[in-house]
């Protein structure tokens, strides 16, 4: 489900010609949903971050330089 309603922003990350994420965070920057397509550790990642509630910062997530793994919930 989208919940268009409670998404505050959509973080757009494009780390390789082949991977790109779409983040849907909540107002609060937590992860609502995200599309990623050839990129299974962040799809890993980011269910640790819904389960856990974790706030993340929308410019890191964005950044292809950064590594999301330092993130960790």
């Amino acid at each position: 489900t989208y919940q268009a309603e409670k998404t505050g922003q959509i973080v757009v990350r494009k780390s390789a010609d082949d991977q790109c994420s779409y983040l849907y965070l909540d107002d609060q920057n937590r992860l609502l949903n995200m599309i990623a397509i050839n990129d299974s550790k962040l799809v890993k990642l980011a269910k640790r971050w819904m389960q856990s509630n974790t706030v993340l910062d929308p410019n890191l997530l964005a950044d292809p330089e950064f590594n999301v793994m330092k993130l960790k919930p």
